[in-house]
């Protein structure tokens, strides 16, 4: 598949890096989270590689109220505009989430209403878990006859509040993203006041694909991920290779977050982590295939307690490098023996970037992509022509290959 884009606009947004509040803190994000997030990812050092955004994911949403009668933060939020002032001190981004459903996915206000019934709808206050979580746990949402646009649309108003808190993002999520609604969430981000960026969730269909990725930075190609070598594969070898013909500079498609370091259990109160399930391997393969997918690199790890096994995986200046590059060229997928999948990407130098994936349970030998000499970004290690190489399980081996400008 060729490139389609002879050259990128400087202007124009990478694809984002950052950290998201989902799989680290889920219903337990607070204010004091966001900030201390904040704080881990320029003490930590990630800052300074690119990583600048700090994303609020679902459970913040409180009651509507304010001067535009917007939903304001709960009782875990109480000042959402100096939180925002905060991040942006550090010299970071912040994003939020929002739905244009009655309810979001993990039970709490939406971008929309039906005047009186989600009143009666919502569980009473002894059965909620948080108190602004008005209509319960997923599936809940479903089962209550939430997960729906109301009649009454009020994600303008929400729009407008976060411009004057000073918000640069917002995940929109529900299922299936069409069209009509995609328009008129980017439309009234358009009229906001401030330029946030959108980011669409989830699923996208594949008809709807090329208008949604025109409304949008970026757009998720799959439902939640998890840390499981079956999932990284769905969402990034098979859901990357179908959508990966429609990004272009400043439209990227997302396979979903970051599995990487320690995190904790969706739809619950975190207060602790876990390792990720994904081998060190499988970690490196997940990373190296976003970079080639110029996909947004999305943490949702505990940072403060990063390893620095994981600090240098995430700051190998070569791999980002070639998930920022400017050309935003559509990869090439080429299967091997059915075991191995290599994934080749031109960048704005005029090199290529080539990742060979072994996906198998078995470990392999390959030959190295390019006659002569030639580095291996992870290993470091200098390959002469002819040699072959060692892929352990899952594992992988990302190369530059050409002289470059």
């Amino acid at each position: 598949m060729d490139c389609v884009f002879a050259a990128a606009n400087p202007v124009v947004p990478p694809p984002p890096m950052g950290w998201n509040s989902w799989y680290c803190h889920s219903e337990s994000v607070s204010d004091a989270a966001i900030r201390s997030a904040a704080r881990a990812m320029v003490e930590r050092g990630l800052s300074a590689f690119g990583w600048n955004y700090i994303n609020i994911d679902d459970c913040w949403q409180g009651e509507r109220g304010g001067f535009f009668g917007a939903i304001q933060g709960n009782e875990a939020f109480p000042d959402m505009y100096d939180l925002c002032n905060y991040v942006h001190s550090l010299g970071l981004r912040i994003g939020i989430y929002s739905t244009p459903w009655i309810s979001s996915y993990a039970g709490f206000r939406g971008g929309s209403e039906d005047a009186g019934f989600e009143k009666r709808m919502q569980l009473s206050s002894e059965r909620r878990k948080t108190p602004g979580q008005l209509y319960g746990r997923c599936p809940e949402g479903l089962e209550r006859g939430v997960w729906r646009t109301g009649c009454d649309w009020l994600f303008d108003r929400d729009a407008r509040q976060w411009a004057d808190w000073t918000i640069d993002l917002v995940k929109v999520d529900w299922k299936p993203n069409d069209i009509p609604t995609a328009r008129r969430i980017a439309d009234d981000l358009d009229r906001s006041g401030r330029s946030i960026q959108l980011s669409l969730s989830n699923a996208a269909p594949y008809e709807f694909a090329p208008e949604l990725m025109q409304k949008a930075l970026i757009t998720r190609i799959s439902g939640d991920i998890r840390d499981t070598w079956e999932s990284i594969c769905a969402n990034g070898f098979d859901k990357g290779r179908q959508f990966c013909r429609f990004i272009r500079p400043g439209h990227y498609i997302d396979p979903d977050m970051l599995q990487i370091g320690a995190i904790g259990v969706p739809n619950r109160k975190n207060l602790q982590y876990q390792a990720s399930a994904l081998s060190a391997e499988e970690q490196k393969s997940h990373f190296s295939l976003w970079c080639l997918l110029s996909a947004p690199l999305l943490l949702s790890c505990d940072l403060a307690g990063m390893d620095d096994a994981t600090f240098a995986l995430l700051t190998n200046r070569e791999m980002l490098a070639i998930d920022q590059d400017a050309l935003v060229c559509v990869p090439e997928f080429q299967d091997r023996d059915n075991v191995v999948t290599e994934v080749s990407k031109k960048l704005a130098d005029g090199r290529t970037a080539i990742g060979i994936f072994n996906r198998s349970d078995c470990e392999i030998a390959r030959s190295v992509p390019q006659r002569g000499e030639v580095k291996e970004l992870w290993s470091k290690a200098v390959y002469s022509s002819g040699a072959r190489m060692v892929l352990p399980p899952h594992g992988c081996a990302v190369f530059l290959c050409g002289s470059g400008k």
